[in-house]
């Protein structure tokens, strides 16, 4: 019964990692056409729409880092979804403790690291788009610590499974 059902959750894992990983492509498709939309904003009177505060070079090219760092983040996410998803194919294979692994997580550890400052500063601009438009636009700002663990966590996982290898291969040399 257990087995039945470890391979229904790792069926299910797989499918969410690679729906995760389609979802990222789509996003990253999507985010590269709007870049070149915002930047078009740039020229006088190409979007009327827009109130005339709005309508400044400044908060133009706000919007455009802003979207371009948001498509670093969806590459550096779907980064780690196609690491995940290699552990996981491993885990489903039976054979997690491989070096191969330890790698993964390391890389896991410093994608996440290169993500947080990006997340920091994308934000920081979302605040400050809500302090212009308090009625139009709706922001919050909250500080969390479970970022930072993560990254630490996956570090650790990273030495744990380089030891976890080291240990079986000195175990499987002197059987």
């Amino acid at each position: 019964m257990s087995g039945t059902v470890e391979k229904g959750v790792m069926w299910i894992t797989q499918l969410l990692l690679k729906l995760a990983t389609w979802f990222c492509n789509f996003l990253i498709v999507v985010l590269a056409l709007v870049a070149p939309a915002i930047l078009l904003a740039l020229i006088p009177g190409f979007i009327e729409d827009l109130p005339r505060e709005a309508n400044t070079p400044y908060l133009i090219m706000l919007g455009f880092a802003g979207v371009m760092m948001t498509m670093c983040l969806v590459v550096l996410f779907r980064m780690f979804i196609m690491n995940l998803r290699a552990i996981v194919d491993t885990v489903d294979e039976g054979s997690p403790f491989v070096m191969e692994n330890a790698y993964r997580l390391r890389r896991m550890g410093w994608i996440s690291i290169f993500a947080y400052p990006l997340l920091a500063v994308l934000a920081s601009i979302g605040w400050g788009f809500s302090t212009l438009y308090k009625d139009e636009f709706d922001f919050e700002l909250s500080a969390d610590f479970t970022g930072i663990i993560t990254i630490l966590l996956l570090f650790i996982l990273a030495r744990v499974f380089e030891q976890g290898v080291t240990m079986r291969e000195e175990l499987e040399g002197t059987v």
